[in-house]
């Protein structure tokens, strides 16, 4: 005898949901449940690794002056920063006179800036009658790495001066002089003299 089979809407979604249903036939002679099963999808964890950012930190290493650092060819960028003049040794001291300060420093970038500035403190007497306050007076030049520790230095006459400098523990050498490089950035260095004088 031929079975017909019928399988419900609600049966196929019982299925679809990995249900297991008893399908019965018209033939009242036989009641054997058709056990269907549907095939199961494992649903063991897969582990997917994906780097983390910042697990293996790069170390990008900038070029810096300390007082170990020493070398008798410096690049420009290893010449950059603001120096104090007033340093090692001592013959270039801040003037005083009347009690005003005049403390030089001596600015070089990378960008190839070659500045002098000198800051003033003035006196009692000078803020009292004049009211200028503290102030850098400054001297713009430009400098070029010639290699091998020279550089040459362009004035606003357009006059060259080659010379030569050494970092020895940190500190810039021209010559006899050593001069101490300073925290200093070049937007620290102001306000400059010449808002306040023609």
């Amino acid at each position: 005898m031929k079975k017909i089979v019928a399988i419900t809407l609600s049966s196929l979604f019982l299925v679809a949901c990995g249900t297991d249903i008893e399908i019965t036939t018209d033939d009242a002679e036989t009641e054997t449940p058709v056990s269907v099963e549907t095939p199961t999808v494992d649903e063991t964890p897969v582990s997917v690794e994906t780097p983390t950012a910042g697990e293996t930190p790069v170390s990008v290493e900038t070029p810096t002056i300390d007082e170990t650092f020493s070398t008798e060819t410096p690049s420009l960028t290893q010449i950059s920063g603001v120096w104090d003049l007033t340093t090692t040794p001592k013959t270039d001291e801040p003037v005083e006179e009347e009690d005003t300060i005049a403390t030089p420093y001596l600015l070089i970038s990378e960008a190839g800036t070659y500045s002098t500035y000198v800051y003033i403190e003035w006196s009692e007497s000078h803020k009292a009658n004049v009211g200028t306050p503290n102030c850098y007076f400054h001297d713009d030049q430009a400098i070029q790495d010639l290699g091998n520790g020279s550089f040459g230095t362009i004035n606003a006459q357009d006059q060259s001066i080659s010379t030569s400098y050494k970092i020895e523990q940190g500190q810039l050498v021209d010559g006899d002089f050593s001069y101490e490089k300073t925290s200093l950035q070049e937007a620290d260095l102001i306000p400059l003299c010449d808002e306040y004088f023609d």
